[in-house]
């Protein structure tokens, strides 16, 4: 028995978009999260394009952290929708070389913080999210991308951002720096002293389906100076 009947539904309004994000919901699920993962999310975006560049800069005053990154792709953000659309199709997705292939961690980032700026060779957008407002900019950059943050973080909360980053291992093509309190350092690309390849799985757009395969992929081995962790492309995730 079919159990709507169609002759009796009236359409009192009508909206073009099928789902909705509250975004001080999303804020809630992403407040526990250690906040290293920011700088985590905005790096692993900037190294998924053909750079050579990517600095951070980094500072705290009175409880919040100011963070940019910046890098110097000839493309920069391809579709600046990108920074505010939830799960967008991206040409990463066909590409296991890309980190970033959900279109989920920058959205993931803003609803943490106050105020947030990007300003890309596509265009400008900036982030009240206190107010709740969304304001397109005409500024563009030549080259490259600038995503600028202000989020609020405790000072060790902070320090955590900033060991993270330098725990990041950058290809031998990136020109890779760190800025924190205007001390500037660059980490260098460090050889691994052993590498093989095996099988590994993981997720690729075929068909229009995300899909898991298993594919030859290259492992670096490094000597551990402290604490050992297991890498991503060059991204610490454990």
């Amino acid at each position: 028995m079919f159990l709507c009947s169609y002759e009796k539904i009236k359409i009192i309004n009508m909206k073009k978009s099928i789902f909705e994000v509250d975004v001080k919901g999303l804020r809630e699920l992403q407040a526990g999260k250690p906040k290293w993962f920011i700088v985590r999310e905005l790096t692993q975006n900037a190294l998924d394009e053909e750079i050579t560049v990517c600095s951070i800069s980094m500072k705290h005053e009175k409880n919040k952290a100011y963070i940019q990154v910046i890098d110097d792709s000839p493309t920069g953000f391809r579709d600046l929708k990108d920074a505010y659309t939830l799960f967008g199709d991206t040409y990463k997705r066909m590409d296991a070389n890309k980190r970033g292939r959900f279109n989920f961690g920058e959205k993931q980032v803003l609803c943490l913080c106050d105020t947030a700026t990007i300003i890309t060779t596509t265009g400008g957008i900036q982030f009240d999210m206190i107010s709740g407002i969304r304001m397109h900019l005409r500024t563009k950059r030549d080259t490259g991308s600038s995503v600028c943050l202000e989020v609020r973080m405790k000072r060790e909360e902070y320090d955590e951002c900033v060991e993270f980053a330098k725990s990041i291992l950058p290809d031998a093509k990136v020109n890779f720096s760190i800025s924190s309190e205007g001390v500037e350092s660059v980490i260098p690309f460090v050889a691994p002293y052993k590498i093989f390849t095996t099988k590994l799985t993981t997720e690729v757009k075929i068909d229009d389906a995300m899909k898991r395969v298993q594919r030859p992929t290259e492992v670096h081995l490094h000597k551990a100076n402290g604490a050992a962790y297991i890498y991503e492309m060059g991204i610490p995730i454990c």
